[in-house]
């Protein structure tokens, strides 16, 4: 393995928010404060002495305001974007006799406040958003509609995860929590699936520290999370593959 700088690229000079790349082809997603999304593909090279290129593909300008976070859905048919100010759009791929482009197929308007952080179901059928206005929602991707909203957070959620098993979501907020919500069906009238309905399960604040020379064996709880005062825009979690771990 070899590491190295294979390229340089800009957004006008303006900071690199987010950035994602597509789950089956060598498509790269960026955005930032530009207000634009830039697509790229990376060009991998078969010969081992040579590096990959990023060719630039296209920009989609649709956002009014910086863009901090973007996801490809599990499929790669769609994109979500988040922004400044709470917008959030989520964008789909069409196949032209030009070529491939991606279109705005809904706009999720709820958030009061900037987008932070997004995160799709595994099967692409909900969205898990955190915003400055404190709150967490999960959207029908399907209906473009509000399915859930979290509000047990008490300053920015500026973080969100979804378990890839499905069972779990979890937020990171700067009032120093991460806050674990469980899947708990809701049962319908109708004969279909269960309705997903995430119930606290756990709040993450503080950990036990032993101190190396403490003969008493004495145990303080201390905060594992920093405060607003921590000068990080982000806060943003990933769960393991297999879903065993949180990070």
């Amino acid at each position: 393995m070899k590491g190295g700088t294979v390229q340089i690229n800009w957004h006008e000079t303006k900071p690199i928010l987010t950035l994602d790349f597509h789950p089956k082809s060598g498509l790269l997603a960026t955005g930032g404060a530009d207000y634009d999304i830039k697509l790229w593909h990376i060009n991998p090279c078969e010969a081992q002495k040579k590096s990959p290129t990023a060719s630039y593909q296209t920009s989609l300008a649709y956002h009014g305001s910086a863009v901090n976070v973007l996801r490809f859905s599990p499929s790669g048919e769609q994109l979500a974007s988040g922004a400044d100010g709470g917008e959030l759009l989520m964008w789909k791929l069409h196949s032209t006799d030009v070529g491939q482009t991606w279109k705005v197929l809904k706009s999720l308007s709820f958030h009061r406040k900037d987008v932070l952080d997004l995160q799709w179901s595994t099967d692409g059928a909900y969205l898990f958003s955190g915003s400055v206005d404190n709150s967490c929602i999960i959207w029908d991707a399907i209906k473009g509609s509000v399915h859930q909203i979290l509000a047990d957070h008490l300053h920015y959620v500026q973080g969100v995860a979804w378990d890839p098993l499905g069972h779990y979501v979890a937020s990171l907020s700067s009032d120093r929590t991460c806050r674990i919500y469980v899947n708990k069906p809701q049962k319908t009238k109708s004969k279909g699936p269960k309705m997903i309905n995430f119930v606290s399960h756990n709040v993450i604040t503080k950990a036990e520290l032993k101190h190396s020379d403490d003969t008493t064996n004495t145990r303080t709880k201390v905060h594992l999370f920093h405060d607003e005062t921590l000068p990080s825009f982000f806060r943003r979690l990933a769960w393991s593959p297999d879903g065993s771990f949180l990070v």
